[in-house]
């Protein structure tokens, strides 16, 4: 094929995912000789000599990057364990009990500090966006809770907020 302005044949791709001719199969492009096509680049394949819209070629790359991702997210759910993808929200109680046990003597040292990764883990296992925020507000006072030992308003609406959460995954459980 003559090289001239259009080039040497070469791979239409997208870092590794590479479109090919709908016709032979084949990886390697040059650019068209026709110029009809004024706003739209044409491609043709090196090998059987078949033309293809630039954006035709691109449409493949991103399906095929579409497909890939969600095979993907496949592997992934089925790699994590299945403690980790959502728990129960009885074991989301106890660990708002375990919460609000440390939560009472806030001056101990790790109180505080495991307080707030019981509550973060609440607030990224809930489905119940109310839930999420009372816990994320909770982590906020628990951590003023803990600079101070004396008891203040930041501590009743503490207590305010693992009730509303208390209560909210009560009602998330299924009736026996």
């Amino acid at each position: 094929m003559n090289q001239g302005p259009f080039g040497k044949p070469a791979a239409f791709q997208v870092g590794k995912t590479q479109a090919l001719c709908t016709a032979c199969g084949a990886a390697e492009f040059v650019r068209s000789r026709k110029m009809r096509l004024e706003k739209a680049d044409a491609l043709v394949c090196a090998r059987c000599g078949v033309e293809h819209l630039r954006s035709a070629l691109m449409q493949q790359i991103t399906e095929k990057v579409i497909a890939q991702a969600e095979q993907a997210l496949q592997r992934a759910a089925a790699i994590v364990p299945r403690k980790q993808r959502s728990p129960h929200p009885s074991e989301l109680l106890a660990s708002l009990k375990e919460a609000e046990e440390l939560l009472e003597f806030p001056a101990v040292d790790g109180h505080v500090e495991r307080a707030t990764q019981l509550l973060t883990r609440i607030a990224r296992n809930t489905t119940n966006v109310d839930v999420r925020k009372a816990a994320m507000l909770s982590i906020g006072l628990a951590s003023v809770r803990g600079s101070r030992s004396t008891y203040n308003a930041d501590a009743a609406n503490l207590k305010r907020l693992l009730a509303q959460i208390r209560d909210a995954l009560s009602e998330s459980l299924p009736s026996q």
